[in-house]
């Protein structure tokens, strides 16, 4: 839940994307920008958690929040 306005039960995308990766070849992946399949979905996800963070603060920081 954030804020009482949003709420996730799961991580938006398959664990199958994932399950056989390294965490560290993983991460670095998302780095460096790679973009394969598991690298947009996590971006993806990591964007929308941004995006109703950002609309529950007032869109505050505006570092964060300005596009």
């Amino acid at each position: 839940m954030l804020n009482g306005q949003y709420a996730q039960f799961d991580s938006g995308y398959s664990p199958g994307l994932i399950d056989t990766m390294d965490f560290d070849t993983l991460r670095a992946q998302l780095d460096s920008g790679v973009q394969n399949e598991a690298t947009r979905a996590i971006n993806a996800e990591s964007d929308l958690i941004t995006k109703y963070l950002c609309h529950s603060t007032g869109y505050e920081p505006a570092s964060v929040c300005t596009p």
